[in-house]
């Protein structure tokens, strides 16, 4: 099947370093969802929505100062299992969703923001 202009999702990304790199780096990337920003908003803050697409067993409060749990079972080429906890920075419905999570080791945090903005046909997805 043909990739149809319709059909074509829009990604970039970009990469910075910073002057801690590698231990700090910076990636930015920005996406076309077709869907209102309401409905992409909840597939992100909510435990239904993030186990729909991207985690096993998520648990959210989206709420500042609440806590974010990801868990991954068998997940990825490499079958891995693990998880990531956080807190939530902020969080606007339908427009924006700031959290921070331990992925890897506890003595850093990555920082994932989100900002939602409305076009014709859908939502830019984007930091």
């Amino acid at each position: 099947m043909w990739i149809t202009k319709e059909k074509f999702m829009h990604h970039s990304v970009v990469i910075h370093s910073t002057p801690d790199f590698p231990r700090k780096l910076k990636v930015s990337h920005s996406t076309l969802i077709r869907a209102d920003p309401l409905r992409v908003y909840l597939a992100l803050t909510t435990a239904e929505g993030d186990d729909a697409w991207f985690a096993t067993g998520a648990n959210v409060n989206a709420r500042p100062g609440r806590e974010i749990h990801f868990r991954w079972v068998n997940w990825g080429p490499g079958h891995s299992s693990t998880q990531a906890t956080g807190l939530v920075l902020e969080a606007i419905p339908g427009s924006r969703f700031i959290f921070q999570c331990h992925p890897d080791l506890t003595d850093y945090a990555t920082t994932v923001e989100i900002n939602l903005a409305p076009i014709e046909g859908g939502t830019i997805v984007r930091p």
